[in-house]
C-alpha cells in the first residue's frame, strides 16, 4: 500500500493506479514496479526499484508481461500522453514571452553541440572510475592504454573532454587529437607530436630556436597561431615521427614536460583508421616495445571511437583488443538523466514538477544530446522559472523539431513518406522494442538495417529495436502530434 500512496504524489498515475486495482494488483510489489512511473524522491532514490537503462515504457512493459497488461496498459498510457500533449500544444499561446532585456539577462547552462563543462558534468560515473583507476601506474612512469566506445552523440567528447580537465589538477597535461576523416598513421603520429609540443611549451620566440635545435634542423618553420605551436617538418622527420615514435615521446618528455606527472594523449575519432592493418600493427608494436623494455614513460593513450570500429580493429589482430582496458558509452540511466536535469535548472533556482520531470526523462531516452537539447528548449520555454508538464511537452516538441533540423536531417531526407509512416506507425505507444510480425512491409526491415536505425534486440520476446535514437524521439513526437490532429 506504500507504494500506492507514493504513486499518488504524482498527477500522471492517478489513472494508473485505478488500473492496477481493477486487475487486482492491490499491492504494487517492487518487481512490477521496477523501471516505471515512480517518480518521487521516495521512489526514485530507493536503490532496490532504481531505473535501469531501458526505455520507461518498455522496462515497465517487460515486468508487467506476466500479468497480460500489455495493450490495455498501452492504450491507457497513450490516451495520457496524448491528452498532455493536447493541452500542452492548445495553452501554448498562454505562455508569457521575454522581452528583449530579460532574454539578455539570461544564461541557459545547457550546452547543446558542444562538449559539456566539468562544472556541469552529470553521470558516466562507473566510466569515470575505469578511466581514472590506470592513473596510478602513469604516476609511476608507467604506460597505459584505453579504448572508449560509444555510438554517435552519446558524450565521448564530453566525457574525455572531463577528464582532461579533472586531471589538470594532479599535474597531468592532456593532449587531444581529433582524428576525424583521417587515415594515415604517419599523419597520426605528426599530430601526436605536435600536439605534445604545444601542450607543454609557451609560444615564444626563444621556443622557436630551442624546437629547431631539438630537431636538428629538420623543422622548416614554426608558426604561433594565437597559443598553438605549427610545425613544418621536412620528409624525413615526418617519416621518423611514426617509424621512431616511442624515443620521440620519451625525448619530448625529457626535454619540455619534466615538471608533469603524466600526459593524457586521447586520440578521438579513431574511426578512419579502424580497417588499417598499418595502425593496428604500428599502435601494437609500440605498446609492446614500452612493455618489454621498460621504458619510462608516464603517457596514458585514450583512444575514442564506434564500437563496431573497435570490432573491426581487434578482428585485424585478436591480440590488439588485449592492449587496452575498455568501457562502451550506453545511454545514460534514467536516474543520471534526472540528477541532470535536477542539477541544471537547479543551478538557476529553476522548479521542476514531477510529472514534468517524467516527461523529459521519458523522452530523453538516455540520450545526452536529445538531454541538451531538451534541456535548452525548457530552458527557454519557461520564463518564470516554474516547470511544469505542460511547459515540458513543449519544451520534447521544440527539441524533436531541432533534431529534424539539424542532427537527423539527411537521414529524414532519404526515408521514404511510406518509411516515415510505418515509423509513426510502430512507434505511436512509444515502444523502443518490437517485432517482425509488427512490420508488414519485409523491405522496410532491410532498409533500416542499412540505415543503421535498428539493430537485433538483445531482450527476449522481441526481435529488433531502435539503433538511432534520436530518430525514435523524432517520430515518436510526431506520431502523438499526428493521432493529436485526428
Amino acid at each position: 500500500m506504500e507504494y500506492k500512496k507514493m504513486l499518488a504524489e504524482i498527477d500522471f498515475s492517478k489513472d494508473l493506479i485505478g488500473f492496477f486495482e481493477d486487475k487486482n494488483l492491490c499491492i504494487i510489489n517492487e518487481s512490477l514496479l521496477d523501471g516505471t512511473f515512480g517518480l518521487s524522491r521516495d521512489i526514485l532514490f530507493d536503490k532496490r526499484i532504481l531505473f535501469n537503462n531501458d526505455s520507461l515504457i518498455d522496462s515497465f512493459l517487460l515486468n508487467a508481461k506476466a500479468y497480460n497488461l500489455n495493450n490495455e496498459f498501452f492504450i491507457l498510457l497513450s490516451n495520457i500522453i496524448r491528452n498532455d500533449f493536447q493541452e500542452a500544444i492548445s495553452n501554448k499561446s498562454n505562455n508569457e514571452i521575454l522581452d528583449f532585456e530579460e532574454t539578455l539577462e539570461k544564461e541557459s547552462p545547457f550546452y547543446s553541440g558542444i562538449p559539456v563543462s566539468k562544472e556541469m558534468f552529470v553521470g558516466r560515473k562507473d566510466s569515470i572510475h575505469k578511466i581514472l583507476r590506470n592513473f596510478p601506474h602513469i604516476f609511476k612512469g608507467q604506460t597505459r592504454h584505453f579504448f572508449l566506445t560509444g555510438d554517435r552523440r552519446m558524450g565521448k567528447t564530453s566525457l574525455i573532454d572531463f577528464i582532461g580537465e579533472y586531471m589538470k589538477s594532479y599535474g597531468v597535461v592532456s593532449v587531444y587529437i581529433s582524428n576525424k576523416g583521417n587515415d594515415s598513421v604517419e599523419f597520426l603520429a605528426y599530430e601526436i607530436v605536435e600536439g605534445l609540443i604545444d601542450e607543454l611549451t609557451l609560444p615564444d620566440e626563444s621556443l622557436k630556436t630551442k624546437i629547431v635545435d631539438f630537431f636538428q634542423d629538420h623543422v622548416e618553420s614554426v608558426e604561433f597561431k594565437g597559443t598553438k605551436i605549427k610545425l613544418t617538418v621536412d620528409k624525413n622527420l615526418s617519416v621518423s615521427f611514426k617509424e621512431d615514435f616511442i624515443n620521440h615521446l620519451k625525448s619530448i618528455y625529457d626535454e619540455f614536460g619534466m615538471d608533469k606527472k603524466g600526459i593524457l594523449i586521447v586520440v578521438d575519432d579513431i574511426n578512419g583508421l579502424s580497417n588499417s592493418e598499418e595502425f593496428v600493427h604500428w599502435y601494437k608494436r609500440m605498446a609492446d616495445t614500452i612493455q618489454v623494455s621498460h621504458i619510462n614513460l608516464p603517457v596514458y593513450f585514450l583512444l575514442a571511437g564506434y564500437p563496431e570500429k573497435f570490432y573491426n580493429l581487434t578482428r585485424l589482430d585478436e591480440s590488439f583488443g588485449s592492449i587496452f582496458a575498455y568501457d562502451n558509452l550506453d545511454r545514460l540511466s534514467n536516474m543520471e538523466v534526472l540528477e541532470f536535469f535536477e542539477s541544471s535548472f537547479g543551478e538557476k533556482s529553476m522548479l521542476i514538477d514531477k510529472d514534468a520531470l517524467f516527461y523529459m526523462i521519458l523522452f530523453s531516452q538516455g540520450q545526452p544530446l536529445m538531454m541538451q537539447e531538451l534541456g535548452e528548449s525548457v530552458f527557454w520555454e519557461c520564463p518564470n522559472g516554474h516547470i511544469d508538464k505542460y511547459i515540458a511537452i513543449r519544451g520534447i516538441i521544440n527539441a524533436a523539431n531541432v533534431l529534424a533540423s539539424r542532427q537527423i536531417k539527411y537521414t529524414l531526407n532519404i526515408l521514404s513518406e511510406d518509411d516515415k509512416a510505418i515509423f509513426k506507425s510502430l512507434i505511436s505507444d512509444g515502444k523502443f522494442f518490437f517485432n517482425s510480425s509488427d512490420i508488414c512491409d519485409e523491405g522496410f526491415l532491410e532498409s533500416m538495417f542499412d540505415l543503421s536505425l535498428i539493430e537485433v534486440s538483445k531482450k527476449e520476446d522481441y526481435d529488433f529495436c531502435f539503433k538511432n535514437t534520436l530518430v525514435f524521439i523524432y517520430f515518436w513526437v510526431e506520431a502523438i502530434q499526428g493521432l493529436i490532429e485526428k
